[in-house]
C-alpha cells in the first residue's frame, strides 16, 4: 500500500496535467525546497494539485508551489498567516532564497508560521505562464512607435501558451481564490489569517466572497477592489491629486522649496518639452517612472528628480542614456512578473472593459500626471480575450471577517479612495491611510507593519498605535 501511495505521489509531481476529479481532494506532495533557505531559517516546501478549470468536469490539473516559513516560537499559534502577492503575476518564491524576504516577515513569524504560495501561473507553480518576448519589455522610447511591436508581442505570447495546451480562460482571480482555499484545506489548518498586498488584496476580497471555513482575519494593503467601472479614470484623478499634494508639501518645506522652487511649473515645462521631441523620451515614460518613485520608498527624491530632468530638458540633454542613468533604469528589461499570468488575470477578470475608449477624453484632462492616456497596452484585452468573471460578485456583500485596510496617501497604483470604498462594505473593518507613503504601506512604513502585527494578534480590536498620530509630510532629499 505504501509503495502504491508513493507511485501516485510521484505521478502527481512529474505530471501536472492529469485529469481532475471533483471527488478527489487536493493532493499534498512535500518536496525539498528548490532553493537554499537562508541560514537560521526553517521552512517546509511542497506542491498541491488542483484543477486548472473547475468549471470543467474533466479538467487537467496544475500544481501550486508553497513554502511554510516556520515561526521562531517553540509553541506557535495554530493559525498561520497566508501571504498573497501582488501583480498579478509575481511568484513569491523568486525572493525566498534571500534573507531580506525572511526578515521582512520577522514580526509576523514571532508567534506564527507564514505561508507563501506561488499563485497559479507564477513562480515555481506549474505551468508557469511566462513569455520571453523582447518586445513586451518596457521601453523609454515613444509609445506610438512601441505599440505595433507590443501588440505583436502580446499575440506571440498568447500563441505560445495556447500551443502548450494551457486554458488561458482559467487563469483568473476566482480560480486563484479557490486555489488558496484548497491549499489551506489540504494542509489541514482549522484557523488561518491572510494578508494580501496590491493585486493580492483583490484576491483576498475574492477569497472572502467564497466564504472559506476557518478564516480568522484579513489584512488588505494597497487595495484593488473587485469592481472598478472607471479603472483608468479613477487612477488618473488620483495621480493628479498626488502630484499636486507633493508640490504643496515641497512648497511648505523651506529646504525643499529653497532648493527646488517653482517645482510644479518646472514639471509642466518638462512634459511640454518631451511632448515636442517626438524622437526621444515620451512624456508617458517620464510620468510612469516618476510614478514608480511614488510606488516605492523614493518619494523623498521626487522633487530632486524633477529638477534634474527639467535641467536636462531645457539644456537639450534629455535622452535615453541620461534618463536611464538618472532614474537607475536597468535596460535589460528583466522582471519577475509572469506576463502571461498578468495578461490573463487582467483580461479575464474584467474582460475587454478593462480599457474603455470613451474614458480617454476625460483621462486626457489629467494627462500631465497619468502615463496611460496613450497606452502601449490599450489593445491588450482585445488581443488576449477575456470573459469578465468578477461580474458574479456583489461588491457590497462580504462575510463577517475582521479586516484591516491599509492604504498610502501617495499610492499612484491603487487609489486610497478605493480602499475607503471597500472599508464601507466590509464589516468589521479598520481603515488607516498613511501620510506620504506610496504603494504597499506595510513594506514602507514601520508603523503600518506594527499595526498589522498587532491586528493579527487581536483582530477584534483596533490596531491603532501612537505612531499613526505622529505622521508628518515627507522629509525631502536635497543634494
Amino acid at each position: 500500500m505504501r509503495l502504491f501511495t508513493r507511485i501516485i505521489a510521484i505521478l502527481y509531481l512529474l505530471t501536472p496535467l492529469l485529469v481532475y476529479s471533483a471527488e478527489v481532494p487536493p493532493a499534498v506532495i512535500k518536496s525539498n525546497c528548490p532553493f537554499s533557505i537562508p541560514s537560521g531559517e526553517k521552512g517546509t516546501c511542497g506542491y498541491i494539485t488542483v484543477p486548472e478549470n473547475r468549471s470543467k468536469s474533466a479538467s487537467k490539473t496544475i500544481q501550486l508551489f508553497f513554502i511554510i516559513a516556520k515561526s521562531y516560537s517553540n509553541n506557535p499559534e495554530p493559525d498561520p498567516v497566508v501571504f498573497l502577492s501582488g501583480g498579478p503575476g509575481y511568484g513569491r518564491s523568486a525572493t525566498l532564497a534571500y534573507k531580506k524576504t525572511w526578515k521582512e516577515f520577522f514580526p509576523f513569524r514571532m508567534n506564527r508560521d507564514v505561508i507563501f504560495i506561488d499563485q497559479r501561473g507564477t513562480g515555481l507553480s506549474k505551468p508557469r505562464l511566462d513569455c520571453d518576448i523582447p518586445d513586451l519589455k518596457y521601453s523609454t522610447n515613444v509609445p506610438s512607435k512601441n505599440k505595433a511591436r507590443i501588440n505583436e508581442g502580446i499575440k506571440k505570447c498568447r500563441d505560445v501558451l495556447v500551443k502548450k495546451n494551457i486554458d488561458l480562460s482559467a487563469y483568473n482571480t476566482i480560480e486563484n481564490a479557490k486555489d488558496i482555499i484548497d491549499v489551506i484545506n489540504a494542509l489541514n489548518y482549522k484557523k488561518w489569517n491572510m494578508m494580501g498586498v496590491s493585486y493580492g488584496s483583490g484576491l483576498a476580497l475574492a477569497i472572502m466572497k467564497e466564504r472559506p471555513s476557518g478564516l480568522r482575519s484579513a489584512i488588505i494593503d494597497a487595495v484593488m477592489p473587485l469592481h472598478t467601472d472607471e479603472w483608468d479614470l479613477d487612477r488618473a484623478i488620483n495621480n493628479k491629486r498626488i502630484f499636486l499634494q507633493l508640490f504643496t508639501d515641497c512648497k511648505n518645506d523651506k529646504t525643499c522649496h529653497a532648493n527646488y522652487p517653482n517645482l510644479k511649473n518646472k514639471y509642466h515645462t518638462l512634459i511640454k518639452i518631451a511632448s515636442k521631441d517626438k524622437d526621444n523620451i515620451a512624456p508617458s515614460m517620464i510620468i510612469r517612472q516618476i510614478q514608480n518613485q511614488f510606488a516605492g520608498s523614493n518619494t523623498t527624491r521626487i522633487p530632486y528628480l524633477i529638477e534634474k530632468l527639467y535641467q536636462l530638458a531645457i539644456n537639450k540633454q534629455l535622452n535615453t542614456k541620461s534618463f536611464n542613468t538618472l532614474l537607475g533604469i536597468n535596460s535589460n528589461g528583466k522582471t519577475n512578473l509572469q506576463l502571461g499570468m498578468n495578461f490573463s488575470v487582467m483580461c479575464n477578470d474584467k474582460g475587454t472593459q478593462f480599457t474603455k475608449q470613451q474614458m480617454l477624453a476625460k483621462i486626457k484632462k489629467s494627462n500631465s500626471y497619468f502615463p496611460y492616456y496613450d497606452s502601449e497596452y490599450s489593445s491588450l484585452c482585445e488581443i488576449w480575450g477575456g470573459n469578465n468573471v468578477l461580474s458574479k460578485y456583489d461588491e457590497k456583500t462580504y462575510p463577517h471577517i475582521p479586516t484591516l485596510i491599509l492604504t498610502g496617501e501617495f499610492d499612484t497604483d491603487l487609489p486610497s479612495t478605493w480602499a475607503a470604498s471597500v472599508a464601507n462594505s466590509v464589516t468589521p473593518s479598520y481603515y488607516f491611510q498613511f501620510r506620504g507613503v506610496g504603494h504597499i504601506t506595510s513594506t514602507h512604513s514601520l508603523c503600518a507593519k506594527a499595526m498589522a502585527v498587532r491586528f493579527i494578534n487581536k483582530p477584534t480590536e483596533s490596531p491603532h498605535l501612537p505612531c499613526y498620530d505622529s505622521q508628518t509630510a515627507p522629509h525631502f532629499f536635497v543634494e
